[in-house]
């Protein structure tokens, strides 16, 4: 159990821009992923700030719980994948974090809750870059993948296979061109992108077996590509979201400005079709561009950005989400853009729901790319392609703002819950390890509050704070 001395907690408000997609207030989302109960969890990031939030919300855009995620004594670098596991209902986030000199893999595990139930840590070779990719096969073994440079300003990747039930942990690193992306395959061997070559990687001799793929195409440095194999037809589809670099692709020509291409490989590797998706191949592409629900489902994100690096002019910026079968078949497809001219959209990938709906999830703002004026925003796609808007803007829900620092933890005598901006009384509880409530009806007001644990006996408790409608925190607090 992770115990977060100080904890804020940030419920920010959502709101509806036009009435077609949910934002997020000045985050940004990294990864999205449904959860028990057609909900819906938002890996966020605010600017400058050390930590990350999880934001849960139901699919008609309600909003249900937010939690701040820090690590104590360890520097969060990058929590940027997350994953749910459908048959323990649990979540997990993956991503890499430091202390001193080390840097250490992490592996965080939590409820339906949000609440933290278990955090651990593997030390791994230093690196300058971020955790781009995680895939889970048959809900055992973790694949991430890690990018970036090295002390040795050296460009790398990471391979990372942790087995959910084993607690095994191995690393492997490349000093080769970027892992785009990896997946496990029933042959026991990783299949990974390596920019421009399809690669098979045997984790028992920890060797490249060999080059089974070349797909003549540049892919840029913040572009990742997706891989799926679908075992019933026995094909591997492969997906490169970036620009096509010219005159080295079958049957384009210089003028073609495609910014993506969906590949359907034999169970040899040779292509036996693909298709040609998007505009402008400049560089900008989503990390999490293809979601293979089933063979007559496949959905594909391009995010279209054209930019002139001659002047700062922004000349095209907009997304489209496709729907294709598996003889790559456009099914539906649909483009969304910026809600004005000056505003910047971002992609950053798609997620399919049990009911075959679709969510397309990224960050808009103005001005400029990296900027402070970002919001994160989600948009909901029917079966048909049809935008569903998450709510009115009538019934959006604004929820209150907390801030809760509590102290000392282990305590002796007195517990100090310090609350801020509230703007209406909290309730405590607190039980004992065998789940008796030992203390009930405490109303936590704006200001200091002390509790007096003096008479209890030494160990572990667990307390609640909550409003009238939710469980806004609960933890471990240690009597000594």
């Amino acid at each position: 159990m992770c115990k977060l001395i100080t904890f804020v907690l940030f419920l920010e408000s959502f709101a509806l821009f036009c009435q077609d997609r949910l934002l997020v207030k000045n985050q940004y989302i990294i990864d999205l992923a449904e959860v028990k109960d057609a909900a819906f969890v938002t890996l966020s990031r605010p600017f400058h700030e050390s930590f990350t939030v999880l934001t849960k919300f139901s699919t008609p855009g309600d909003f249900l719980i937010s939690k701040e995620i820090k690590l104590d004594s360890f520097k969060l670098q990058d929590i940027s994948t997350l994953e749910y596991d459908t048959i323990k209902e649990l979540i997990y986030l993956f991503g890499t974090v430091s202390k001193d000199s080390t840097q250490f893999f992490t592996y965080i595990t939590l409820n339906n809750e949000l609440e933290i139930i278990g955090v651990k840590y593997f030390p791994i070779e230093p690196f300058y870059g971020s955790l781009i990719k995680t895939n889970i096969y048959n809900n055992e073994l973790v694949i991430c993948v890690q990018s970036g440079e090295m002390a040795n300003f050296k460009r790398a990747s990471a391979i990372y296979l942790y087995n959910l039930n084993e607690d095994t942990f191995k690393e492997k690193v490349f000093d080769i061109n970027l892992i785009k992306d990896a997946k496990y395959l029933p042959s026991n061997k990783i299949l990974i992108d390596i920019g421009t070559i399809l690669r098979l990687y045997d984790p028992i001799k920890e060797t490249l077996v060999e080059n089974i793929f070349l797909n003549k195409q540049k892919v840029s440095y913040l572009a990742t590509s997706d891989l799926h194999f679908d075992s019933e037809i026995n094909n591997y589809f492969f997906f490169t979201p970036a620009g096509l670099a010219p005159n080295v692709h079958p049957n384009i020509e210089n003028t073609d400005n495609y910014s993506g291409v969906l590949y359907k490989l034999n169970a040899n590797f040779q292509i036996e079709k693909y298709k040609r998706l998007g505009r402008f191949r400049e560089y900008p592409a989503p990390t999490k561009g293809m979601n293979y629900y089933n063979m007559d489902n496949i959905y594909l994100g391009i995010l279209n950005y054209s930019t002139s690096f001659v002047s700062a002019e922004t000349e095209k910026k907009y997304f489209t989400v496709s729907k294709l079968n598996s003889d790559l078949e456009v099914k539906w497809e649909q483009t969304l853009i910026p809600n004005s001219d000056a505003e910047y959209i971002w992609l950053q990938g798609i997620e399919v729901m049990k009911n075959g709906t679709c969510l397309a999830y990224g960050r808009q703002g103005k001005d400029a790319f990296f900027n402070n004026n970002l919001n994160g925003f989600v948009v909901k796609f029917d079966e048909d392609g049809e935008v569903i808007p998450l709510g009115d803007i009538t019934d959006t829900k604004t929820t209150d703002f907390y801030s809760i620092k509590m102290f000392p933890n282990p305590v002796v005598d007195q517990f100090i819950i310090e609350l801020e901006n509230n703007q209406k009384q909290l309730n405590f509880k607190l039980f004992d390890a065998q789940g008796k409530l030992v203390l009930t009806n405490k109303t936590l007001s704006t200001g200091v509050n002390t509790l007096d644990m003096s008479s209890l006996r030494s160990g572990s408790y667990y307390y609640q704070i909550s409003d009238d409608v939710q469980i806004l925190k609960s933890d471990i607090v240690i009597k000594i």
